[in-house]
Protein backbone atom coordinates (compact mmCIF):
# COMPACT_ATOMS: atom_id res chain seq x y z
CA UNK A 1 0.00 0.00 0.00
CA UNK A 2 1.62 3.42 -0.79
CA UNK A 3 -0.67 5.16 1.49
CA UNK A 4 -0.89 4.60 5.26
CA UNK A 5 -3.32 2.23 5.78
CA UNK A 6 -6.24 4.08 8.18
CA UNK A 7 -7.69 2.91 11.49
CA UNK A 8 -10.75 4.23 13.40
CA UNK A 9 -10.10 3.01 17.31
CA UNK A 10 -13.30 3.50 19.09
CA UNK A 11 -12.82 4.25 22.39
CA UNK A 12 -14.47 5.94 24.97
CA UNK A 13 -11.78 6.53 28.04
CA UNK A 14 -9.93 9.57 26.33
CA UNK A 15 -6.85 8.19 27.69
CA UNK A 16 -6.69 4.81 26.08
CA UNK A 17 -7.75 5.93 23.20
CA UNK A 18 -4.81 8.45 22.60
CA UNK A 19 -2.55 5.70 23.86
CA UNK A 20 -3.61 3.38 21.22
CA UNK A 21 -3.74 5.71 18.80
CA UNK A 22 -0.44 6.87 19.81
CA UNK A 23 1.19 3.55 18.72
CA UNK A 24 -0.45 3.04 15.82
CA UNK A 25 0.85 5.90 14.03
CA UNK A 26 4.31 5.09 15.53
CA UNK A 27 4.03 2.01 13.61
CA UNK A 28 3.44 4.25 10.60
CA UNK A 29 -0.55 3.63 10.80
CA UNK A 30 -3.16 6.62 9.99
CA UNK A 31 -5.38 6.80 12.62
CA UNK A 32 -8.68 9.03 13.80
CA UNK A 33 -11.20 8.64 17.19
CA UNK A 34 -14.36 8.02 18.13
CA UNK A 35 -15.76 8.33 21.97
CA UNK A 36 -19.06 6.57 21.21
CA UNK A 37 -20.90 4.54 18.94
CA UNK A 38 -22.40 7.17 17.06
CA UNK A 39 -19.72 9.07 16.35
CA UNK A 40 -17.81 5.80 15.14
CA UNK A 41 -21.12 5.51 12.52
CA UNK A 42 -20.81 9.12 11.17
CA UNK A 43 -16.90 8.65 10.72
CA UNK A 44 -17.40 5.39 8.97
CA UNK A 45 -19.48 6.53 6.21
CA UNK A 46 -17.84 9.77 6.03
CA UNK A 47 -14.89 7.94 5.48
CA UNK A 48 -14.33 4.17 5.39
CA UNK A 49 -11.37 2.66 7.64
CA UNK A 50 -9.26 -0.17 6.81
CA UNK A 51 -9.94 -1.70 10.17
CA UNK A 52 -11.82 -0.35 13.36
CA UNK A 53 -10.48 -0.87 16.81
CA UNK A 54 -13.57 -1.04 18.45
CA UNK A 55 -14.54 -1.00 21.96
CA UNK A 56 -17.84 -3.21 23.07
CA UNK A 57 -18.65 -0.74 26.13
CA UNK A 58 -19.86 2.23 24.55
CA UNK A 59 -22.06 4.85 25.97
CA UNK A 60 -24.98 5.31 24.13
CA UNK A 61 -24.81 3.15 20.91
CA UNK A 62 -22.55 0.09 22.05
CA UNK A 63 -19.86 -1.62 20.10
CA UNK A 64 -22.23 -4.97 19.55
CA UNK A 65 -24.27 -2.06 17.81
CA UNK A 66 -22.26 -0.62 15.51
CA UNK A 67 -20.61 -3.97 15.00
CA UNK A 68 -24.38 -4.83 13.49
CA UNK A 69 -24.66 -1.85 11.35
CA UNK A 70 -21.51 -2.66 9.66
CA UNK A 71 -22.01 -6.05 8.82
CA UNK A 72 -25.21 -5.28 7.59
CA UNK A 73 -23.91 -2.20 5.18
CA UNK A 74 -22.69 -3.73 2.07
CA UNK A 75 -19.75 -0.85 1.98
CA UNK A 76 -18.69 -2.04 5.33
CA UNK A 77 -19.47 -5.35 5.66
CA UNK A 78 -15.97 -6.57 4.84
CA UNK A 79 -13.96 -3.78 6.96
CA UNK A 80 -11.83 -5.91 9.72
CA UNK A 81 -12.66 -5.06 13.25
CA UNK A 82 -10.55 -5.93 16.39
CA UNK A 83 -12.50 -5.75 19.45
CA UNK A 84 -10.43 -4.65 22.61
CA UNK A 85 -12.93 -4.32 25.45
CA UNK A 86 -13.01 -5.46 28.88
CA UNK A 87 -15.89 -8.26 28.62
CA UNK A 88 -13.15 -10.81 29.28
CA UNK A 89 -15.39 -14.31 29.68
CA UNK A 90 -15.55 -16.73 26.79
CA UNK A 91 -18.95 -16.02 26.01
CA UNK A 92 -18.68 -12.16 25.85
CA UNK A 93 -15.63 -13.50 22.83
CA UNK A 94 -17.82 -16.17 21.31
CA UNK A 95 -20.56 -13.16 20.92
CA UNK A 96 -18.18 -10.63 19.79
CA UNK A 97 -16.96 -13.02 17.01
CA UNK A 98 -20.69 -14.13 16.27
CA UNK A 99 -21.54 -10.48 15.77
CA UNK A 100 -18.56 -10.54 13.08
CA UNK A 101 -15.09 -9.75 14.97
CA UNK A 102 -11.70 -10.28 13.43
CA UNK A 103 -9.91 -10.24 15.96
CA UNK A 104 -10.66 -10.14 20.34
CA UNK A 105 -8.31 -8.76 22.60
CA UNK A 106 -9.32 -8.26 26.69
CA UNK A 107 -8.51 -5.27 28.66
CA UNK A 108 -5.78 -5.00 30.25
CA UNK A 109 -3.44 -5.93 27.21
CA UNK A 110 -0.52 -5.39 25.62
CA UNK A 111 0.18 -2.70 23.55
CA UNK A 112 2.81 -5.03 21.19
CA UNK A 113 0.05 -7.96 21.35
CA UNK A 114 -2.22 -5.35 19.96
CA UNK A 115 0.27 -4.20 17.24
CA UNK A 116 0.95 -7.50 16.41
CA UNK A 117 -2.72 -8.29 15.50
CA UNK A 118 -3.79 -4.96 13.74
CA UNK A 119 -0.09 -5.84 11.64
CA UNK A 120 -1.14 -9.93 11.46
CA UNK A 121 -5.22 -8.59 10.28
CA UNK A 122 -3.49 -5.99 7.59
CA UNK A 123 -0.98 -8.82 6.30
CA UNK A 124 -4.13 -11.40 5.68
CA UNK A 125 -6.35 -8.66 3.95
CA UNK A 126 -2.98 -8.53 1.78
CA UNK A 127 -2.64 -12.04 0.79
CA UNK A 128 -5.08 -13.23 -1.99
CA UNK A 129 -7.71 -15.34 -1.68
CA UNK A 130 -7.05 -19.32 -1.02
CA UNK A 131 -3.23 -17.76 -0.86
CA UNK A 132 -3.40 -17.79 -4.68
CA UNK A 133 -3.08 -21.50 -5.02
CA UNK A 134 -5.93 -22.83 -6.99
CA UNK A 135 -6.89 -21.35 -10.35
CA UNK A 136 -9.98 -21.94 -11.69
CA UNK A 137 -11.07 -21.48 -15.47
CA UNK A 138 -14.73 -23.07 -15.92
CA UNK A 139 -14.54 -26.39 -15.28
CA UNK A 140 -10.60 -26.55 -15.18
CA UNK A 141 -9.24 -26.37 -11.20
CA UNK A 142 -5.80 -26.43 -10.61
CA UNK A 143 -4.62 -26.91 -6.65
CA UNK A 144 -1.06 -25.59 -7.21
CA UNK A 145 -0.26 -26.54 -3.30
CA UNK A 146 -1.86 -30.18 -3.45
CA UNK A 147 -0.40 -30.34 -7.21
CA UNK A 148 -3.40 -32.01 -8.21
CA UNK A 149 -6.00 -31.13 -11.73
CA UNK A 150 -9.59 -31.53 -11.77
CA UNK A 151 -11.55 -31.34 -14.86
CA UNK A 152 -15.38 -31.12 -14.31
CA UNK A 153 -14.63 -32.10 -10.84
CA UNK A 154 -12.94 -35.35 -12.21
CA UNK A 155 -9.24 -35.92 -11.40
CA UNK A 156 -6.67 -35.24 -14.46
CA UNK A 157 -3.04 -36.49 -14.91
CA UNK A 158 -0.65 -34.26 -16.00
CA UNK A 159 3.19 -35.17 -15.99
CA UNK A 160 6.18 -32.68 -13.87
CA UNK A 161 6.39 -30.68 -17.50
CA UNK A 162 3.12 -30.21 -17.99
CA UNK A 163 1.92 -29.09 -14.27
CA UNK A 164 5.09 -26.37 -14.27
CA UNK A 165 3.36 -25.03 -17.52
Amino acid sequence: MSQKPSILIVEDEADLGELVRYNLEREGYACRLAADGRAALAAIHAQPPDLIVLDRMLPGLSGDDVMTELRREPRTASVPVIMLTAKAEESDELVGFALGADDYITKPFSIKVLLARVAAVFRRAAEPENGGSVLTAGPIVLDVERVELTVSGKPASLTATEFRL
